[in-house]
């Protein structure tokens, strides 16, 4: 979700690609109202940033309880703890290895309610 960054035009090219067979989509601009039904319909949040801020996008993914596979940056991991699976973002077969691998477990209900307690504890210690 968002804008293009930087450097993007091989990643921009093989979404487009890969567009035709409904394997993926690019999503601009969301409204704050439309992204609750985004992550409520998620099986699993990838966010392979490669250079973020503060991490926004994890946490609303760990408040809704999504398991989460994100890039191995400093800010992510203060983020998400132990509670999120790690990559290096530019190595594609670890990001599909991890993907694979989510793809083949079952939710686990304990695990969720982990996931949305970290993330509140979080948002109560640093944003309000």
């Amino acid at each position: 979700m968002g804008k293009y960054g930087w450097n993007a035009e091989t990643l921009r090219r093989r979404l487009e690609d890969a567009r035709p067979q409904n394997r993926c989509v690019w999503l601009d601009y969301v409204p704050r109202e439309e992204l609750y039904h985004l992550y409520a319909g998620a099986g699993t949040f990838v966010f392979p940033s490669l250079a973020e801020g503060f991490g926004l996008p994890i946490l609303e993914a760990l408040a809704k309880g999504l398991p989460i596979i994100a890039s191995d940056l400093p800010v992510l991991r203060d983020l998400g703890a132990h509670l999120v699976a790690y990559v290096d973002a530019r190595d594609t077969n670890a990001l599909t290895d991890a993907m694979a691998s989510f793809a083949q477990t079952s939710p686990d209900e304990a695990e969720r309610a982990k996931r949305i307690a970290h993330a509140h504890a979080v948002y109560v210690a640093r944003l309000c």
